[in-house]
Protein backbone atom coordinates (compact mmCIF):
# COMPACT_ATOMS: atom_id res chain seq x y z
CA UNK A 1 0.00 0.00 0.00
CA UNK A 2 1.25 3.07 -1.13
CA UNK A 3 1.44 6.37 1.29
CA UNK A 4 -1.43 8.03 -0.87
CA UNK A 5 -4.00 5.19 -0.07
CA UNK A 6 -2.84 5.25 3.71
CA UNK A 7 -3.55 9.25 3.32
CA UNK A 8 -7.25 8.45 2.10
CA UNK A 9 -7.58 5.79 4.70
CA UNK A 10 -7.59 8.19 7.42
CA UNK A 11 -10.95 9.49 5.68
CA UNK A 12 -12.64 6.42 4.52
CA UNK A 13 -12.40 3.84 6.56
CA UNK A 14 -12.79 2.97 10.95
CA UNK A 15 -9.97 3.43 12.83
CA UNK A 16 -8.83 -0.11 13.39
CA UNK A 17 -7.91 -0.87 9.57
CA UNK A 18 -6.39 2.18 9.66
CA UNK A 19 -4.06 1.61 12.35
CA UNK A 20 -3.28 -1.73 11.16
CA UNK A 21 -2.73 -0.38 7.63
CA UNK A 22 -0.60 2.85 8.75
CA UNK A 23 1.04 1.96 11.94
CA UNK A 24 4.76 1.98 9.90
CA UNK A 25 4.32 5.39 7.75
CA UNK A 26 3.53 7.81 11.14
CA UNK A 27 5.90 10.17 10.27
CA UNK A 28 5.06 10.07 6.63
CA UNK A 29 1.42 10.81 8.24
CA UNK A 30 2.26 13.92 10.61
CA UNK A 31 3.95 15.79 7.63
CA UNK A 32 1.43 15.19 5.49
CA UNK A 33 -1.31 16.42 8.17
CA UNK A 34 0.92 19.28 8.75
CA UNK A 35 0.05 20.63 5.48
CA UNK A 36 -2.89 22.06 6.29
CA UNK A 37 -2.79 24.86 9.22
CA UNK A 38 -5.46 23.60 10.80
CA UNK A 39 -3.60 20.11 11.64
CA UNK A 40 -0.19 21.81 12.80
CA UNK A 41 -1.17 22.22 16.28
CA UNK A 42 -2.52 18.58 16.84
CA UNK A 43 0.56 17.00 14.37
CA UNK A 44 3.04 19.17 17.15
CA UNK A 45 1.36 17.72 19.62
CA UNK A 46 1.64 14.06 18.53
CA UNK A 47 5.43 14.52 17.66
CA UNK A 48 6.11 15.47 21.02
CA UNK A 49 5.52 11.10 22.44
CA UNK A 50 5.66 9.75 19.07
CA UNK A 51 9.16 8.65 19.48
CA UNK A 52 8.51 7.00 23.09
CA UNK A 53 4.94 5.75 22.09
CA UNK A 54 3.66 2.89 20.26
CA UNK A 55 3.09 3.52 16.41
CA UNK A 56 -0.81 2.62 16.53
CA UNK A 57 -1.26 5.20 19.43
CA UNK A 58 0.12 7.93 17.46
CA UNK A 59 -1.97 6.93 14.43
CA UNK A 60 -5.27 6.69 16.69
CA UNK A 61 -4.27 10.29 18.16
CA UNK A 62 -4.10 11.63 14.29
CA UNK A 63 -7.38 9.44 13.48
CA UNK A 64 -9.57 11.31 15.72
CA UNK A 65 -7.96 14.51 16.04
CA UNK A 66 -7.09 15.64 12.16
CA UNK A 67 -9.61 18.35 11.02
CA UNK A 68 -11.27 16.02 7.93
CA UNK A 69 -12.80 19.31 5.92
CA UNK A 70 -9.97 19.41 3.88
CA UNK A 71 -7.97 16.82 2.11
CA UNK A 72 -5.93 19.20 -0.81
CA UNK A 73 -2.71 18.59 0.82
CA UNK A 74 0.04 20.80 -1.44
CA UNK A 75 2.77 19.74 -3.51
CA UNK A 76 5.97 21.78 -3.18
CA UNK A 77 7.54 22.62 -5.32
CA UNK A 78 11.33 23.32 -5.77
CA UNK A 79 12.04 27.02 -5.90
CA UNK A 80 14.01 28.11 -9.05
CA UNK A 81 17.47 29.34 -9.14
CA UNK A 82 18.29 32.75 -10.50
CA UNK A 83 20.09 31.67 -13.46
CA UNK A 84 22.89 34.42 -12.79
CA UNK A 85 23.28 32.24 -9.65
CA UNK A 86 23.47 29.25 -11.22
CA UNK A 87 26.16 30.19 -13.98
CA UNK A 88 27.70 31.77 -11.09
CA UNK A 89 27.96 28.05 -9.50
CA UNK A 90 28.76 26.15 -12.77
CA UNK A 91 31.71 28.92 -13.12
CA UNK A 92 32.88 28.15 -9.38
CA UNK A 93 32.79 24.71 -9.98
CA UNK A 94 34.75 24.22 -12.83
CA UNK A 95 37.58 27.15 -11.69
CA UNK A 96 37.93 25.21 -8.26
CA UNK A 97 37.61 21.98 -9.75
CA UNK A 98 35.08 20.58 -7.58
CA UNK A 99 30.97 20.08 -7.46
CA UNK A 100 28.10 22.11 -7.23
CA UNK A 101 27.22 20.59 -3.64
CA UNK A 102 30.65 22.25 -2.65
CA UNK A 103 30.12 25.51 -3.83
CA UNK A 104 26.61 25.60 -2.77
CA UNK A 105 27.67 24.63 0.57
CA UNK A 106 30.75 27.33 0.92
CA UNK A 107 27.94 29.87 -0.65
CA UNK A 108 28.09 32.41 2.28
CA UNK A 109 32.17 32.38 2.30
CA UNK A 110 32.37 32.82 -1.59
CA UNK A 111 29.46 35.84 -1.68
CA UNK A 112 31.55 38.27 -0.92
CA UNK A 113 34.87 37.60 -2.94
CA UNK A 114 32.26 37.81 -6.06
CA UNK A 115 32.76 40.87 -8.21
CA UNK A 116 32.31 41.62 -11.48
CA UNK A 117 36.36 41.78 -12.50
CA UNK A 118 36.25 38.25 -10.54
CA UNK A 119 33.04 37.47 -12.94
CA UNK A 120 34.91 38.57 -16.06
CA UNK A 121 38.10 36.90 -15.41
CA UNK A 122 36.05 33.84 -14.46
CA UNK A 123 34.06 34.16 -17.80
CA UNK A 124 37.55 34.70 -20.18
CA UNK A 125 39.12 31.27 -18.83
CA UNK A 126 35.81 29.17 -18.49
CA UNK A 127 35.39 29.85 -21.96
CA UNK A 128 31.57 31.53 -21.41
CA UNK A 129 29.51 32.47 -24.37
CA UNK A 130 28.87 35.99 -25.59
CA UNK A 131 24.86 35.07 -24.77
CA UNK A 132 26.28 33.88 -21.30
CA UNK A 133 28.26 37.33 -20.45
CA UNK A 134 24.60 38.70 -20.48
CA UNK A 135 22.82 36.36 -18.10
CA UNK A 136 26.37 37.17 -15.60
CA UNK A 137 25.40 40.96 -15.86
CA UNK A 138 28.82 41.73 -17.45
CA UNK A 139 29.19 44.02 -20.05
CA UNK A 140 31.23 42.17 -23.15
CA UNK A 141 34.20 43.22 -24.48
CA UNK A 142 35.59 41.27 -27.28
CA UNK A 143 39.47 39.83 -26.62
CA UNK A 144 41.84 40.15 -29.30
CA UNK A 145 44.37 37.78 -29.51
CA UNK A 146 47.54 38.67 -30.60
CA UNK A 147 49.64 36.17 -32.69
CA UNK A 148 53.13 36.70 -32.04
CA UNK A 149 55.05 36.82 -35.73
CA UNK A 150 57.57 34.30 -36.20
CA UNK A 151 61.06 35.26 -36.09
CA UNK A 152 63.21 34.91 -39.06
CA UNK A 153 65.72 32.50 -38.90
CA UNK A 154 69.29 33.09 -39.64
CA UNK A 155 71.25 36.58 -38.55
CA UNK A 156 68.86 38.07 -38.62
CA UNK A 157 66.73 36.52 -36.29
CA UNK A 158 68.15 38.19 -32.58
Amino acid sequence: MNIFENFQNFFKKPVNEVIEESSGVVVPMMKWFSYEQKNLKEMQRVNEHIFWSRPQIAIADIFYNINRGKRFVPYLKKAKDEPRIEMIIQCLARKYGCGKGEIIKNWKVLVPQINDEMLLQMAREQGVDKKDYKVLGIKYKKVKVVVPKPKPKGLMGF
